[in-house]
């Protein structure tokens, strides 16, 4: 994979949350993230800054990677 793109779910039909927003394990897809792998986050329009700032820390805790 070279990249993939990020966003959690709230089941049944919400999508393109920020990471800890949904139902998401992102701690289960450490093993698939490779370096220089291209994260790209992928909120829905009405996303707050708040939001993704968070949400990008839980990537950073789940992963151990830094998004820019």
């Amino acid at each position: 994979t070279a990249g993939i793109h990020i966003h959690d779910v709230m089941p049944p039909a919400h999508d393109h949350l920020m990471p800890s927003r949904g139902k998401m394990d992102f701690t289960a897809f450490k093993n698939i993230i490779g370096p220089g792998m291209v994260l790209v986050l992928e909120p829905s329009p009405n996303t707050s800054e708040a939001e993704i700032r968070a949400g990008v820390e839980t990537i950073r805790t789940a992963w151990g990677v830094t998004i820019n």
